[in-house]
């Protein structure tokens, strides 16, 4: 594709036209006035050009005030979330989008370059005169008038700064240290992996803090009409897009269907979303997942923000009305209120719960479907539960317990369940349970479905991040079916899968999932565990493990090998990982090598 042909590139560029647009009203367009759209008759002409504290303070002035401008529209555009996902859709193919990993790279660079520094500097170069020219600094409480409630200090001055002095004011003390609190303190330690690790929705809502501070900065001076004019129309549409986002755009109801549980920091999380299609899902899709407030569903703390997943969807029609999404989480457990240990916490004590019922009723129920369907659960093959070994059944086999139970019981001579008095018995159940979740949301793997745009396609996933290999996977093979493929045709058999975890049992995990996947032994598929602990030490790493099913690599990740044996395959190739910043970076850099045509999420 040429460079040319992306939203990336059309975003930077209109962005570029409106800082020239924003410099050229102040500079070049009227250099009487000062001011073209606005025309202020109390403007000054553009600042004398000279080596002195007066005129590099004015010039740094004029040059951060229209720059903040035009940085804050951007921080705003770049965080929306409806309209960059239905671009994303509509868009045609030939222009390359990926607008979610696009407009967070924009706004990683707004924020910091053309965002904080700037402001920093623009509120603390009023010092330079007096610091460089020994000008003398007036400080001044120019009074409240509070007639004007969004920015009560109102009087202003044609010129805060002359060679005669320097007029600072104690809104410009006030503006000072909000600055410096916002973008030397706030920003960050919401940024910090400090932060994030201990809490990510207070992270997530300081970080939405410093945007509204900052945005109130801007709008509230009665000195700077232009961010009325300029800034409020974008802050307007991103308020409208949140919360439309919030409250009706693919905001459904996520009933969890089964937790497994990798370990105590990993567990995979599988769901229904009512009215869901497969052909609705994309590759890799993104979902807000947050569970429901109200007394039956604790979580503490209550506010929390929702959290994005990536998605896999389930392709098996004869499982889908059970569940039809998937998740890989990871368990925060350094935060002991983090919402997936919230999340799996909630899942140990439904499967520990037991409820009392009455044994006539139950012994009644093994008799009749319908009995069962009356007390609530599904009705399902009862054999599939072992009630000597207690195997807990997945969520769709709820009646499986108390039917088995119920058979149990009823085969004694008594008639009754074991331990229990001839009216009650105890049964464990698993119970269903709802969250909220908002999406699918398009991922930067939503080109997958592009099938014409590339030959040869490897995934690459760390950890977490292998529902990316599930979601591609099966996209891919629901396309060969649809289309009566050969085995010889299909896009699986030019399909390169890379998967590496430090967890075993997700590992294994991973590997039963991928089996699921019809015809899964026509990708070439490498796993690499990287956990180092005193079982994989010593081994050969490329011992075939019964344990998994798979050929396991005890070491590191070659990601050259892979790229080089991919080289050799005609037509283009597509990358795409989904792993942590420091896997990513390795990605990247291999993938900038060998050029191959990349696409990255970061978990």
């Amino acid at each position: 594709m040429a460079w040319w042909a992306s939203y990336k590139s059309l975003f930077l560029t209109l962005s570029f036209l409106s800082f020239l647009l924003a410099l050229g009203d102040r500079l070049w367009l009227d250099l009487t006035s000062g001011d073209v759209i606005i025309k202020r008759s109390s403007r000054n002409a553009v600042p004398a050009i000279e080596w002195s504290g007066v005129s590099i303070t004015n010039w740094i002035w004029l040059v951060t005030s229209r720059t903040m401008i035009v940085s804050l529209n951007i921080s705003f555009l770049t965080v929306l979330w409806v309209i960059p996902n239905v671009l994303e859709e509509a868009v045609p193919w030939w222009v390359e989008m990926n607008v979610r990993y696009s407009n967070y790279q924009i706004h990683r660079f707004t924020g910091l370059w053309l965002n904080a520094i700037p402001a920093v500097v623009h509120v603390a170069v009023l010092l330079l005169p007096t610091v460089t020219d020994g000008i003398p600094m007036d400080l001044e409480f120019d009074g409240l008038d509070f007639s004007e409630w969004w920015d009560p200090i109102v009087k202003t001055f044609s010129s805060y700064v002359t060679k005669e002095g320097v007029l600072y004011t104690w809104d410009e003390v006030l503006r000072l240290v909000l600055i410096l609190l916002i973008f030397c303190c706030l920003l960050p330690l919401s940024r910090s992996t400090w932060m994030l690790s201990r809490s990510y929705s207070l992270a997530m809502g300081i970080h939405a803090l410093v945007g509204f501070l900052f945005m109130v900065d801007m709008v509230r001076k009665t000195s700077h009409p232009l961010c009325w004019r300029f800034n409020l129309p974008f802050i307007f549409l991103y308020i409208l897009d949140r919360i439309y986002a919030t409250l009706f755009y693919r905001v459904n109801k996520f009933v969890v269907h089964e937790i497994r549980e990798c370990s105590d920091s990993v567990f995979v999380l599988f769901g229904r979303i009512e009215g869901l299609a497969f052909g609705c899902q994309a590759c890799g899709d993104n979902f807000w997942l947050l569970h429901k407030f109200s007394g039956r569903h604790p979580c503490t703390p209550l506010f929390q923000r929702a959290h994005p997943y990536t998605a896999f969807q389930n392709r098996d029609k004869r499982t889908q009305n059970s569940w039809n999404v998937g998740f890989v989480i990871n368990v925060n457990k350094a935060n002991k209120h983090s919402w997936s240990l919230w999340l799996m916490e909630r899942n140990k004590f439904l499967n520990a719960k037991e409820i009392k019922v009455a044994a006539p009723y139950i012994k009644n129920a093994w008799n009749s479907q319908q009995g069962v369907q009356n007390l609530g659960f599904e009705t399902q093959d009862f054999g599939e539960f072992n009630p000597t070994t207690g195997n807990q059944c997945p969520f769709d086999s709820r009646g499986n317990k108390v039917a088995s139970r119920a058979k149990e019981g009823e085969d004694r001579d008594d008639g009754q369940a074991s331990g229990l008095d001839s009216t009650v018995a105890i049964v464990e159940h698993v119970m269903e349970f709802e969250i909220r979740s908002w999406g699918p949301y398009r991922s930067a793997f939503y080109v997958i479905k592009d099938f014409s745009s590339y030959k040869n396609l490897v995934l690459i996933a760390g950890g977490s991040g292998f529902g990316l290999i599930m979601s591609a996977a099966s996209i891919l093979c629901n396309v060969n079916t649809i289309r009566n493929e050969e085995a010889s045709e299909s896009k699986l058999r030019s399909t390169t899968v890379v998967f590496s975890a430090r967890n075993r049992e997700l590992i294994r995990e991973g590997c039963n999932l991928l089996t699921t996947i019809p015809n899964f032994e026509l990708m070439k598929v490498a796993i690499h565990s990287t956990g180092g602990s005193e079982d994989t030490e010593g081994r050969d790493d490329t011992v075939k493990e019964s344990e998994f099913g798979f050929e396991v690599h005890n070491d590191r990740v070659n990601l050259d090998k892979v790229f080089k044996s991919v080289e050799k395959e005609e037509g283009d190739t597509l990358v795409c990982a989904c792993a942590s910043s420091g896997f990513l970076k390795e990605v990247k850099k291999s993938a900038k090598q060998f050029k191959f045509r990349l696409r990255v999420e970061e978990i």
